[in-house]
């Protein structure tokens, strides 16, 4: 019997970032700020995929995370206290702008 995997994307990935906001918080895994919008893998999801976990999408390696910086800063790097510390920065410098930390991405807030 094949498995089909779905992808991350529309309204499961909505769904799961949903779930995980609501159960996990706001507070981004990666910078320690509040307001995380999103959910982040960890380990990242292609390398789960790789290993071959049945559901790489289980709650239990998704993090609440900030969209934009941290998860994009991130990309398929491993978590380690150096990229922290980089992300924490980051958010810093990105909060201190005009723009608000906080994205609409997935209606979150």
């Amino acid at each position: 019997m094949t498995t089909t995997r779905r992808t991350w994307g529309g309204t499961y990935a909505k769904r799961l970032v949903t779930a995980v906001l609501t159960n996990k918080g706001t507070t981004c895994h990666l910078c320690g700020g509040d307001g995380a919008d999103s959910a982040d893998h960890n380990p990242p999801r292609s390398v789960l995929i790789r290993a071959g976990v049945p559901n790489p999408d289980a709650m239990r390696y998704l993090f609440p995370v900030h969209w934009r910086p941290c998860n994009n800063y991130r990309k398929d790097r491993p978590v380690t206290d150096e990229l922290r510390a980089e992300c924490r920065a980051l958010f810093a410098r990105y909060s201190a702008r005009a723009y608000p930390a906080r994205s609409s991405r997935f209606g979150a807030r």
